[in-house]
């Protein structure tokens, strides 16, 4: 009996994230009949693809304890650059791909060499580095826009398999199945969890805590590069100002998804299902015609709301274990 209670505990922390995306989608149906049309779940998907990405970077980085705000204008910064190497090229799609990601892959390898090396602290670390990747990123663009032209690109922003399914949300299904196998089969993700939770253990286990951590950084930079790959495609013309709210929906995604912000706890299956609850809220606010100044007001308060009551599941749940 107190093996079934056991289970039952864990489960319900573990699927509070669900349990709150199924209730979005049913507020969401009752509210536009046609969200179950073909065009609205391929809407939905398509949204959550670069979001998603984006998340895992949060992710990663939550995992150690530290965090990183680099990933709205440093996603802007790979972009727009990447434009700007892709017209130079004479529109060649791979080099824009290649350019994103190493972009935001030295992003991330800045952020996290200047955190070990010089000892600074993440919040302002990376709060630094999202003001200098906001100001280059201008600088790099002087106010022109990029066009997507080449055809693959376009598929990837736009296309579709069996009418409702996006081509960019298979590229995010890839990843979630890479990011799982990263984070539970490697030395990296291991570590990544171990330093979240007694960073101490894993210095004294004789782990090199600051390559690894580097590791993490740089990682994170190459999910906002790949997640400005993805944006680029979907909106086709490229300025400074692509990255929209992923910073902030980024954050909120992973740490609605189970990433515990003192480090150590998160699983990429509860990520995937806070950036779908991120992407449903701001679908419903859409479908219902809020004004768009108040929209990122109920946006704030929803987000928060969902926090609250998941930390009220936590300590209910963290309670039932102690007086089991």
């Amino acid at each position: 009996m107190n093996g079934n209670k056991s289970v039952w505990i864990s489960s319900l922390d573990k699927y509070v994230p669900v349990f709150l995306m199924i209730l979005l989608m049913a507020v969401l149906t009752i509210s536009n009949r046609n969200f179950l049309s073909g065009q609205s779940i391929f809407n939905l998907l398509q949204q959550v693809s670069a979001l998603g990405i984006v998340a895992f970077g949060a992710m990663i980085v939550l995992l150690t304890a530290g965090i990183d705000f680099t990933a709205g204008f440093g996603l802007s910064l790979a972009g727009v650059t990447a434009g700007y190497v892709y017209l130079e090229s004479g529109n060649n799609g791979i080099v824009l791909i290649l350019t994103a990601l190493l972009v935001g892959a030295a992003i991330g390898f800045i952020n996290g060499a200047i955190i070990v090396k010089l000892n600074l602290n993440p919040f302002i670390t990376t709060l630094a580095m999202m003001s200098i990747c906001k100001g280059v990123s201008m600088l790099v663009s002087e106010g022109r826009q990029v066009t997507i032209t080449t055809n693959y690109l376009l598929s990837l922003g736009s296309g579709r398999i069996l009418s409702c399914i996006p081509v960019s949300f298979v590229v995010f299904m890839i990843a979630v199945i890479l990011m799982h196998i990263i984070m539970n089969k490697t030395k990296l993700g291991i570590y990544t969890y171990a330093m979240g939770g007694n960073e101490d253990a894993v210095v004294y286990s004789g782990i090199n805590k600051g390559r690894y951590k580097i590791l993490v950084y740089t990682a994170a930079g190459i999910c906002y590069g790949l997640a400005a790959v993805i944006t680029c495609a979907q909106v086709t013309v490229i300025t400074s100002n692509i990255s929209g709210d992923y910073l902030l929906d980024g954050i909120a995604a992973a740490v609605i998804g189970g990433t515990g912000l003192q480090g150590g706890k998160g699983t990429v299956f509860g990520v995937t299902i806070g950036a779908f609850i991120i992407t449903l809220i701001t679908t419903i606010l859409n479908f219902l015609q809020v004004p768009y100044l108040f929209r990122e007001v109920i946006k704030g308060l929803i987000i928060m709301g969902i926090l609250l009551f998941d930390i009220v599941v936590s300590k209910t749940t963290a309670r039932m274990r102690v007086t089991e």
